[in-house]
């Protein structure tokens, strides 16, 4: 009898073993400290002005030194030389900062365009001249929208047509008028384009991150319905053991 009891004992704590180990490894599987991805609410791109960068500063030092250079040794050269360069470098410098305020730098540039032409050597007189312009052009069509881009166009149109009479001493050639005027129209244009390509890359950054965000509520889902199934699993094995213990 004591044989019988021993042995039953035995099988009591093999299965009593066996239960638990059935029992750690399920919940081995559920054991995930890593929650469900919630989704969050989609939001629209916010337009963040970029940094000034090294390309700035050089674009705002290159057409600077053109300017200077030109203003110097152009046959229609007027006024003192440092005093050319001086404006000239003024001139170029709110390029750097084009992209951050494109209107207030483009109407800095022109005004200085213009100050030259009233008592310096007279920019449509320059070919280096075109450059600041085109710039303003593609810089308006590009970073500006809504009345701002309105805003800026009337800046750049009403620069373009004061400068061939803003020069007292009648050395501006008042016919550089209409390419000056044809080129920042297409200036202006390709800003445009610019500018859609950037909304519509904007745009599909955008749905990326949507389609992202989907997919890790699809397996936030599965890893919770997984979890179920275990749970489910685990409550009839645990079920089954005790029932066979209470048996033996």
């Amino acid at each position: 009898e004591e044989q019988e009891t021993r042995r039953a004992l035995a099988d009591i704590e093999g299965a009593a073993r066996a239960s638990l180990d059935q029992l750690r490894g399920v919940l081995g599987s559920l054991r995930d400290e890593s929650e469900p991805t919630r989704a969050e609410p989609a939001r629209a791109p916010v337009a963040l002005s970029e940094p000034v960068g090294r390309a700035d500063v050089a674009l705002g030092a290159v057409i600077g030194a053109l300017l200077a250079v030109e203003s110097v040794v152009s046959p229609q050269a007027q006024g003192p030389a440092p005093l050319n360069v001086l404006v000239a470098a003024l001139s170029a410098a709110p390029l750097v900062v084009r992209r951050q305020h494109p209107v207030t730098s483009c109407a800095l540039t022109l005004s200085g365009l213009t100050v030259m032409a009233l008592w310096l050597t007279p920019p449509t007189a320059m070919v280096t001249s075109i450059f600041p312009v085109l710039v303003c052009g593609y810089v308006i069509g590009a970073h500006c929208r809504g009345v701002r881009r309105i805003a800026g166009a009337a800046v750049v149109l009403g620069a373009l047509v004061l400068l061939p009479w803003a020069d007292p001493g009648g050395v501006a050639d008042p016919a550089a008028l209409a390419p000056m005027l044809a080129f920042t129209a297409v200036a202006f244009g390709v800003g445009l384009v610019s500018a859609d390509w950037s909304r519509r890359a904007a745009e599909l950054v955008a749905a990326v991150a949507e389609l992202e965000r989907g997919r890790e509520v699809e397996v936030g889902l599965a890893v919770a319905e997984q979890r179920n199934r275990l749970a489910g699993e685990l409550h009839d094995t645990v079920a089954h053991a005790m029932t066979v213990i209470c048996l033996q």
